[in-house]
């Protein structure tokens, strides 16, 4: 009887070393052809700056709401307030105020500016952090489409 259980352990002990190498060949397979790691970083956004024509990382200072809503807003332009209300259903003033709160919170320290986040990139501006909370309470699109929107990290 003694004797069946060690043919028994050995015979799992051979499957289970079979089992692993097959894990290997296929992930070594895998990485030949080309697919994508769960684990492999994301690729950098790039763009070309049309001012000089070099090539750019994209972060989210160059994305269109950071350029529409916090570098140069236009809110003496009815047509700008009407948009503002209607995306974030609030106004450019209140905004402002929103702004004003959280960035004086220390809840939000992790955004304040030149603030790093844990791997040591550089946080996104807590301005588009306000957005993003405003268009989420507002509309109610799904997060993964909202991120994707003003390249939130």
């Amino acid at each position: 009887e003694r004797q069946d259980w060690i043919k028994i352990v050995a015979a799992l002990e051979d499957d289970a070393r079979d089992e692993v190498e097959e894990t290997r060949a296929s992930a070594n397979r895998s990485r030949a052809s080309g697919r994508k790691r769960k684990y492999d970083p994301p690729e950098e956004r790039i763009y070309r700056d049309p001012a000089d024509g070099s090539i750019k990382k994209f972060g989210p200072c160059e994305t269109e709401w950071y350029r529409m809503y916090v570098e140069s807003p236009n809110i003496e332009c009815m047509k700008f307030r009407k948009k503002f209300r209607r995306r974030f259903r609030c106004s450019y003033l209140s905004f402002q105020k929103h702004l004003k709160d959280v960035s004086k919170s220390d809840l939000f320290k992790t955004w304040a500016e030149g603030a790093c986040n844990a791997v040591g990139n550089p946080s996104s501006p807590i301005e588009l952090l306000v957005l993003g909370a405003l268009r989420y309470i507002g509309r109610g699109p799904c997060l993964e489409r909202l991120c994707g929107s003003p390249d939130i990290q």
